[in-house]
């Protein structure tokens, strides 16, 4: 798995985009999505990623 590109398929709330902006070619930007090399991206994804291994676990498709 790529996870750059992990990163930047899980989203950061609405209310927290503003944390995420910045200046560039005269006009300001916000990261709606995780940037890659934020400090806090690899322990929020991991806590993402053992949440869905637990989803799957427990409410996945089974084989009967």
């Amino acid at each position: 798995m790529d996870v750059e590109s992990a990163f930047r398929l899980t989203p950061v709330r609405k209310e927290d985009w503003h944390l995420l902006g910045y200046f560039f070619d005269n006009e300001y930007h916000f990261d709606i999505v995780f940037p890659f090399g934020l400090r806090s991206s690899p322990a929020i994804f991991n806590r993402l990623s053992e949440f869905v291994k637990w989803l799957l676990i427990h409410n996945g498709p089974t084989i009967d």
